[in-house]
């Protein structure tokens, strides 16, 4: 930096000239930083040749995307090194990366379109009722001292009475875990006579499949609705298998869906259809089973005596197990959009970052995800509205990650940069992919 004085006239009354010294700054800037800003220097992995220079396993190329290999559960793919030189000015500022459709994301206020993932319906939270993301971890913390928020903006929100526990890890962030012998939520304001529903919901238990356990149920004058996560022999057709029931429900006839007490977490979708007369149930998408006595008259949904997990009126058939992402609509969803709401759970993609000194990464530096360790992974949890307490809610665009926001993260100002995606899925037949990526200064 060189400072210097410029001779400068000025000519005023009596033609009189006066010298002024101004102390001016000169800053050099040397020829590596040209071009070079801070959030605009930055590598991109965009084509079927940025991602064939990585390295593979269980994963593989599609076109001008990475996904799994064909019939893999897991795999993972490290990046090429990138070389994104700033002069080590500034710190690594983010990552924006897509995918065709949201993995590990739980669900919108707006739907997702094509223009933020390619596979998107741009309808889905179309006539959303009600929504409970359930990650609240202490009572009373939801909008007006409500246990649970309704993140549809619908005002729906729920109370509970004798939950098992709060904040258990969830299939996305948190879950509420019911003990399955007091345990229930009970919404408020549900009244509807829209009569073609959706009823979706993330369950996991370990009891018993002979037990009777109710998911949902609402009692409308004599007339009930039921979502029975197991059936017995007190009102069910069969032992050991999931159940419907509209109307009076003297009895419950079972499906052929066995109940899935496995400890893992399974996706059960229900249509009840006026136009077909069906009520359908989906359970991992894949496996249905369609009741053909829904009818045209349809159900009207009770405004107050509404329960999830157990009985309403004896409070009852108490479900045992975490529930997570429990969402209403006022339509039946097409098959497509069920099988979007599926894959936002059995599909997973999740990513680590790390900066190097070397220009092949010789010097091995960590894996790191959101706390700095190679224990934990980014993913579209962290697509929120508080992006690193995941307080806030799910955004409807594409991730943009601000490093920044993520105090353990520690990635150092180095040269050289890598990032190493984990590819997952519950079922082989769905892969995810990731088709962009960008990394920046």
């Amino acid at each position: 930096m060189l400072y210097g004085c410029k001779l400068k006239k000025y000519f005023i009354l009596l033609s009189l000239v006066t010298l002024s010294c101004v102390v001016e700054a000169q800053v050099f800037i040397p020829f590596t930083y040209w071009g070079c800003n801070p959030k605009k220097a930055a590598a991109e992995d965009v084509t079927n040749a940025d991602f064939s220079a990585g390295t593979f396993s269980s994963t593989m190329t599609s076109g001008n995307s990475i996904m799994l290999s064909v019939g893999q559960v897991s795999g993972t793919f490290t990046s090429r090194v990138m070389d994104i030189y700033c002069g080590g000015l500034w710190n690594w500022a983010g990552a924006i990366w897509k995918s065709t459709m949201p993995y590990e994301k739980e669900l919108t206020s707006t739907s997702e379109t094509s223009a933020e993932y390619s596979g998107a319906s741009g309808s889905l939270m179309n006539n959303i009722f009600a929504y409970y993301n359930l990650n609240e971890t202490v009572a009373n913390s939801a909008t007006a001292g409500n246990d649970f928020a309704d993140r549809s903006g619908n005002g729906r929100h729920a109370t509970e009475t004798n939950l098992g526990s709060y904040g258990v890890a969830g299939k996305f962030i948190n879950a509420a875990r019911l003990n399955g012998t007091s345990s229930r939520i009970s919404p408020s304001s549900f009244g509807s006579t829209a009569k073609n529903y959706t009823f979706s919901f993330w369950f996991r238990t370990t009891a018993s499949a002979n037990n009777l356990t109710y998911l949902f149920d609402t009692l409308d004058g004599t007339n009930r609705l039921i979502i029975a996560a197991s059936c017995s022999s007190a009102l069910c057709s069969a032992q050991g298998f999931m159940g419907i029931c509209y109307g009076a429900c003297a009895s419950l006839p079972s499906s052929t869906i066995a109940v899935p007490n496995d400890g893992n977490w399974h996706h059960l979708v229900v249509t009840l259809n006026t136009v077909t007369g069906n009520a359908t149930m989906f359970l991992n998408y894949v496996t249905t089973y369609t009741y053909t006595t829904y009818g045209a008259a349809g159900y009207n949904l009770n405004a107050a005596n509404v329960r999830i997990g157990s009985r309403y009126g004896g409070d009852n058939w108490f479900f045992n197990g975490d529930i997570d992402e429990v969402a209403v609509w006022e339509r039946v969803l097409t098959n497509a959009e069920i099988l979007a709401l599926y894959r936002r759970g059995a599909n997973r993609l999740r990513l680590q970052f790390r900066s190097c000194t070397s220009s092949t990464c010789a010097d091995n530096p960590i894996w790191k995800g959101p706390d700095g360790t190679a224990a934990t992974f980014f993913s579209e949890l962290y697509n929120n509205s508080v992006q690193a307490a995941r307080t806030g809610n799910a955004l409807y665009t594409n991730i943009d990650l601000n490093f920044a926001n993520f105090g353990s993260l520690g990635l150092p100002a180095n040269r050289y940069f890598q990032y190493s995606a984990t590819l997952q899925t519950d079922n082989v037949t769905y892969s995810p992919d990731m088709t962009y990526i960008r990394l920046s200064r």
